[in-house]
């Protein structure tokens, strides 16, 4: 009897297309209440890069991946809702150095069969590789394997 594959184990192929097509590092995040942790990252190739510790809890609070997690949540109803809901409108969030000074976090939902989020996918960059320019070409990428993985996503899949 084969053992149950993991929602990690279905993300690294989409991860690893789009670390492939942006050359920067990507993640897989997911929410538990008001905190936020890594589930899968991949780091970039280059010398200078954003290094996500895999497993580390971070605050949903801020930053792009935090920003999406919240918005897309069925219990969004939170004090900064206007912040929210723009980022539900748009499909996707990007932060500036809003958690690190000089670096750039684009983030888009990964939702299950039912419509119920699931994680965040997105890339983690210096951002003076990543002009605003950049952006939305990298969120059509995002959009793009997020759709994908969705398709392979199980509610009953075991985060690890």
């Amino acid at each position: 009897m084969r053992a149950k594959i993991s929602l990690g184990e279905v993300a690294r192929p989409f991860l690893e297309h789009v670390r492939d097509a942006t050359n920067e590092t990507t993640a897989l995040q997911i929410r538990d209440g008001d905190r936020r942790f890594c589930l899968l990252g991949l780091p970039s190739p280059q010398s200078i890069r954003m290094i996500l510790g895999e497993k580390t809890s971070y605050s949903a609070k801020k930053g792009a991946f935090g920003h999406v997690l919240r918005a897309f949540a069925a219990d969004w109803n939170e004090r900064d809702r206007a912040h929210l809901k723009r980022i539900r409108e748009a499909g996707y969030a990007v932060s500036r150095g809003e958690l690190i000074d000089g670096a750039i976090a684009i983030y888009v939902p990964v939702f299950d069969a039912h419509a119920r989020l699931v994680a965040a996918l997105g890339v983690q960059a210096p951002a003076f590789r990543n002009p605003p320019e950049t952006v939305a070409r990298i969120v059509a990428l995002l959009e793009k394997n997020a759709r994908e993985l969705a398709l392979y996503v199980d509610p009953a899949l075991p985060l690890r």
